[in-house]
């Protein structure tokens, strides 16, 4: 199985990106970065909101930190969501979670949504990436 990625520059980086169908309440459309120094697997606030995910924020299971130390708290979602990708494949992962910033500071929200390694071990992914030739992928062996 492959998952064909974009490597594109976000704000002068270049970043591994894979657009999903999540679904999961009302569903949406998300630009995942691909993150491998990301632990958890996030949705950011924005997301959150644009799948109409009420956000609790005196609750969450997990803190982490963002870039240049912000906290961000991480609400685990504990259920399957289903990642429909390229003509409707379909993946099933357990390791999302939401992401949001302890703060109602329009500055401090979380933007960008993240597969992490926590997402990529549970698939079994290996992760290709050739920058010279701009082609990136996911890969594994069928599971059965």
């Amino acid at each position: 199985m492959w998952i064909n990625l974009k490597i594109e520059d976000l704000n002068g980086v270049k970043r591994i990106t894979q657009v999903f169908h999540v679904k999961y309440k009302r569903g949406a459309i998300i630009k995942f970065i691909i993150d491998t120094g990301c632990p958890f697997s996030q949705i950011s606030e924005i997301d959150i909101q644009r799948m109409g995910i009420p956000i609790t924020r005196s609750y969450h299971d997990k803190i982490a930190s963002g870039l240049g130390g912000s906290i961000i708290n991480l609400k685990e979602i504990n259920k399957d969501v289903e990642l429909l990708y390229e003509n409707e494949n379909k993946l099933k992962t357990k390791v999302l979670h939401l992401a949001y910033s302890p703060s109602l500071s329009p500055k401090s929200i979380t933007r960008v949504s993240l597969l992490g390694t926590d997402f990529l071990i549970e698939q079994r992914f290996k992760l290709v990436v050739d920058f010279s030739n701009n082609n990136t992928y996911l890969e594994r062996e069928d599971i059965n």
